[in-house]
């Protein structure tokens, strides 16, 4: 894989969450901040990021909707690639919403983060329930913010799902894997 594995960051300030994505109402944005508002009740030094990645938007959100979220999210604003800021959270947000797998969910595989994504049928393959992350309910903010709720609650089990999302790249996106696959298919 292109991006290597990083060190988790230390616990000692809080944990760390990103979501990097389009500003797009379809992206599950307001999803993520309305989670975050939830979770600053539950956990004070918890910190939740937002990055704007470019693309496509069907349904941009305006700077004045998020502004209603900046006591509970943080924007750092647009990002050509999100590598660096995952390698300095502990979890990453990816929603898939259909239109594909979202980039941040491959750089979180590659570089070792636990990752919370909506259950479709084109994360499964990439997010195992309670292994490397959370599976949750297409735009249901309850669900995200259960999964929040449960990794607060398990902080010793970031380590290990960070891990097994490493495994995940390295089994699907690592060249001499692919190659072996491919080779072992073909008979060769």
């Amino acid at each position: 894989t292109r991006h290597f594995q990083r060190p988790l960051p230390p616990l000692d300030r809080g944990m760390l969450f990103l979501m990097a994505a389009p500003l797009d109402r379809y992206q599950g944005i307001i999803e993520y901040a309305e989670a975050a508002k939830a979770m600053r009740l539950k956990a004070r030094r918890s910190r939740f990021f937002l990055a704007s990645l470019p693309g496509e938007c069907g349904s941009p959100i305006p700077p004045s909707e998020l502004k209603r979220y900046r006591e509970f999210v943080q924007y750092i604003g647009p990002v050509d690639d999100a590598a660096s800021l995952i390698a300095r959270c502990h979890v990453v947000v990816a929603p898939s919403y259909g239109n594909g797998m979202p980039r941040s969910l491959f750089q979180a595989l590659a570089i070792g983060r636990p990752i919370i994504t909506t259950d479709t049928r084109s994360t499964r393959d990439f997010v195992r329930q309670g292994l490397n992350g959370w599976l949750v309910p297409v735009r249901k903010v309850d669900g995200l913010t259960r999964a929040m709720t449960h990794v607060l609650h398990r902080p010793d089990l970031i380590p290990l799902m960070a891990e097994e999302s490493r495994r995940i790249a390295l089994r699907f996106y690592d060249m001499n894997a692919v190659n072996s696959i491919v080779l072992e298919a073909l008979g060769l």
